[in-house]
């Protein structure tokens, strides 16, 4: 439940980065008048992955590998590694590019100001965010990823048998 809190805050905080950020859609029908758009952002997957090339521009947070462990002296900790995954269409190859870029980077920057979130979760500084861009995806969608770990709240012992008898 607490990855699922953290995934819903970070929507907030992408979502708040980006929302200035008018990006183009394409075209679905040749009567349509080119238009733009702020990126969608969604949880774990698209809503509709038959259209993912329709949707862009789109940001997806996806949980990739948490990690509960307990050091010899110390406190008991969780954390999760979160995966953004970007992708903007755009008709012009450089001008392409340089959107993607610039969506990542408000995140980017956003998590890097604002570390802590939700009052819950903070971004591990020692491992920081990871990102990089897919080079492989033909133009005119563009498409990148940013990594970066997060600090769960630390999940209390309870004695099973106390517990129990309460339920």
């Amino acid at each position: 439940m607490t990855t699922t809190i953290l995934l819903k805050r970070m929507k907030d905080v992408v979502e708040e980065a980006v929302r200035d950020l008018p990006l183009p859609v394409r075209i679905q029908k040749p009567s349509e008048a080119p238009e733009t758009r702020a990126a969608e952002v969604c949880l774990v997957r698209l809503p509709d992955t038959e259209s993912a090339v329709k949707k862009a521009p789109y940001i997806v947070l996806q949980p990739v590998q948490g990690e509960d462990s307990q050091a010899a002296g110390k406190r008991r900790g969780s954390d999760v590694m979160i995966r953004l995954v970007f992708t903007v269409y755009h008709p012009d190859g450089e001008e392409g590019g340089l959107a993607l870029l610039e969506l990542m980077e408000r995140v980017r920057i956003a998590f890097l100001k604002h570390p802590n979130i939700g009052g819950q979760f903070s971004l591990v500084e020692a491992e920081g965010l990871a990102w990089g861009i897919n080079y492989e995806l033909s133009p005119p969608y563009y498409n990148g990823e940013m990594v970066g770990r997060w600090t769960l709240p630390a999940v209390e012992r309870e004695d099973y048998q106390a517990w129990l008898a309460k339920h």
